[in-house]
């Protein structure tokens, strides 16, 4: 009898085994920036379609360390149908990050249970559907602080404040310089910008590169860089007024930014 059950149920598994696999062949995976799809296996060949970040497509026949690529509700398992191939290394099991460890529309006991710094602060939710979390963290070898920003108890922004004091403000110009490097690492070349990446509101300072840390906070000049994807638009700013700078990182969701716009702190 032990061994007519034992049979039945490796039977069940062995077929279910099989109808899983031959339904849902394949793996899913995730674009993590803007990624070239080529109509062949190697790099000379034509780039038929670019993937987005965060684009999700299905992958298989894996050879010479690239995949080909179908289109998530693809059913048959063809590599005639494949619409292209990808470099595999490319590809990762999960859609890149929006901001440390965190996805957009996260809830404020997510957002802490995927957090490794310690929280400085945390403001609940006020009147107005706001709530915000902080703390402290080094950011490419910068003291900086984090901040997380709800909205209706969904994330909807992310910043990095350069907290660093400096006799010289010029060191605030070094740290951006820093911080653009270390961002282009991670997610390429920002958005050419319209006209320039400082912009002079006075000119009285232009031409002596000793005083461009004191041009900024007398709120002569402006520095900034945006990054942009499917899902986030990122700012590198470099602002400042009245004898004060602030140096930020921010990151903002497009689909719930909408929600911010009652918001009354200062985003930088």
């Amino acid at each position: 009898m032990k061994k007519k059950i034992f049979l039945l149920l490796v039977f069940f598994i062995c077929n279910t085994f099989v109808f899983c696999k031959s339904y849902g062949w394949g793996e899913i995976k995730y674009a993590q920036t803007t990624t070239n799809v080529r109509e062949n296996r190697n790099t000379n060949s034509r780039v038929v379609r670019q993937l987005q970040p965060r684009e999700e497509v299905k992958v298989d026949f894996l050879r010479n360390n690239w995949y080909a690529i179908f289109e998530v509700e693809e059913s048959k398992r063809e590599e005639g149908r494949a619409f292209g191939y990808v470099y595999a290394p490319l590809l990762k099991q999960n859609p890149p990050l929006n901001f440390r460890n965190t996805y957009w529309g996260m809830s404020i006991a997510e957002v802490k249970k995927s957090e490794n710094s310690k929280f400085e602060y945390v403001d609940t939710l006020d009147k107005e559907g706001f709530a915000y979390l902080g703390g402290s963290v080094r950011v490419s070898g910068i003291e900086c602080g984090f901040n997380y920003t709800f909205a209706n108890n969904k994330l909807a922004r992310g910043r990095y404040t350069d907290t660093e004091t400096y006799r010289d403000p010029n060191e605030y110009i070094d740290d951006y310089y820093k911080l653009k490097k270390y961002l282009i690492s991670k997610y390429g070349e920002p958005i050419p910008p319209r006209r320039s990446e400082m912009v002079w509101k006075n000119e009285r300072y232009r031409d002596n590169r000793k005083y461009w840390g004191r041009a900024i906070m007398e709120g002569h000049l402006i520095f900034g860089v945006k990054w942009e994807n499917k899902n986030t638009e990122m700012w590198l700013i470099l602002a400042g007024g009245n004898r004060y700078i602030s140096l930020v990182n921010l990151y903002v969701s497009k689909e719930l930014e909408h929600l911010l716009e009652k918001e009354n702190r200062p985003m930088y």
